[in-house]
């Protein structure tokens, strides 16, 4: 965590794919074994304690409100709460709901 001792750093932002790759397993959490599941919790757990221990906001990318929820709750002081892509996926698929005749 050298990042975390760089002075001016006043927090960080982890992107839970991001990390996964540089741990050197698969971005897809249902792809990952047992232990490489342990192993990341184990990561973002030393990210959020070393960042909470210098005094550095812990910061977590979510790509829904329950994964944000469960970040705050476990310690991250900042989160993003979806997707650009997620929410567009959602908007085009009400739309499309919306626009459908019925009987067609």
């Amino acid at each position: 965590m050298a990042i975390a001792s760089t002075p001016g750093v006043d927090a960080l932002l982890v992107g839970p794919n991001d990390l996964a790759l540089s741990l050197g397993m698969p971005v897809d959490p249902s792809a990952r074994s047992a232990g490489d599941r342990r192993r990341h919790a184990e990561a973002l757990d030393l990210v959020r304690d070393t960042c909470a221990s210098r005094g550095i906001a812990a910061g977590m990318y979510c790509t829904d409100g329950a994964a944000a929820r469960t970040c705050l709750e476990s310690g991250f002081r900042f989160v993003s709460a979806a997707t650009d892509a997620v929410i567009l996926a959602q908007g085009v698929r009400s739309e499309i709901q919306r626009a459908r005749v019925p009987g067609t």
